[in-house]
């Protein structure tokens, strides 16, 4: 189970690979919150608006 590894070290990418989308997100998005992925989220709901 890939629940065993912290959500906040190199384990994140197994979650987010392993597990559903949400998890791996919501774990990637604690620690790199401000990075492309806040932006590519940014746009896309910017360009959606």
């Amino acid at each position: 189970m890939a629940r065993k590894r912290p959500a906040g070290t190199a384990g994140a990418r197994l979650t987010g690979l392993r597990t559903s989308n949400a998890a791996g997100r919501h774990a990637r998005g604690i620690r790199r919150r401000r990075t492309r992925g806040a932006a590519r989220r940014a746009a896309v709901a910017a360009a959606r608006d």
